[in-house]
């Protein structure tokens, strides 16, 4: 498998406009980054937040055939209407049922819901198999209103394992993310967003448990800013120090091979 790193902030691409915080007025590359999404294969893409559009002109990604969607807060599906427009690729779009729901709710628009009865819905732990992997989404808890799913994609016995926004994982969860070659979850801050049940887990938190699932190797996406997070240097060594070699930060662009 091949995974690129198309987008790797948390909510606003980073710098935010306004903010003066050392992550924003950083000059390191590294700490440039629009919302989180990542390319499998070349054709299969998971989430297409607001900055999708620019993300397929830098990388010509002009031939994604498949779009899944982990939920629908703004930064990880406002993206739909471009991502459907390819022109030279139909893409398939793949979402929770109760989510899809939610989109015609939320968005009053006839063109978006005739696009999303073309979708197809998917279900905690069954597997979706596409051209060249098997997806298989799995629930998490992130928000109290908004079904979020993280994502196991696989081959040749081969496990990638994506989850960039949760709280925690519910133990009927954790069979897709143990044993992982490549796990890539939430990095949005170092200490603990929201309550115990709800919001973004923290970097430390989170790093107890990738060693409990025994993930390989670990990346952190859906970097924040502020003064809960640090520098794309200073997370690197953060990660290094409480996790070990094993762990790293993504950056946009960033290209890994499982």
């Amino acid at each position: 498998m091949i995974i690129k790193f198309l987008g790797t902030s948390a909510g606003w691409p980073l710098p935010r406009l306004g903010c003066h915080c050392k992550i924003c007025t950083s000059k390191d590359p590294k700490d440039k980054r629009w919302r989180s999404s990542v390319l499998l294969n070349d054709n299969i893409l998971i989430d297409a937040g607001p900055d999708i559009y620019h993300q397929i002109l830098r990388h010509s990604l002009l031939t994604i055939r498949h779009v899944f969607i982990s939920h629908i807060h703004p930064d990880h599906y406002f993206g739909l209407w471009d991502v459907s427009h390819l022109m030279n690729s139909k893409p398939t779009i793949y979402l929770s049922l109760e989510n899809k729901k939610a989109i015609v709710r939320k968005i009053n628009d006839l063109t978006i819901t005739f696009l999303l009865k073309k979708a197809k819905n998917f279900n905690h732990g069954q597997p979706i198999k596409t051209s060249n992997l098997q997806i298989t989404p799995f629930l998490v808890n992130h928000s109290t209103n908004t079904e979020t799913y993280g994502f196991q994609a696989s081959k040749n016995d081969k496990t990638f394992v994506y989850i960039p926004d949760f709280r925690n994982i519910p133990r009927s969860s954790q069979k897709f993310c143990r044993k992982a070659d490549l796990m890539v979850i939430d990095g949005s801050s170092t200490k603990p967003a929201g309550p115990k049940r709800w919001g973004h887990i923290s970097i430390k938190e989170s790093i107890s448990l990738a060693k409990k699932l025994k993930a390989k190797k670990v990346y952190y996406t859906h970097i924040g800013h502020g003064h809960k997070n640090g520098t794309h240097q200073e997370l690197e060594a953060f990660v290094q120090k409480h996790g070990g070699k094993n762990f790293h930060i993504a950056y946009d662009g960033l290209i890994l091979k499982v």
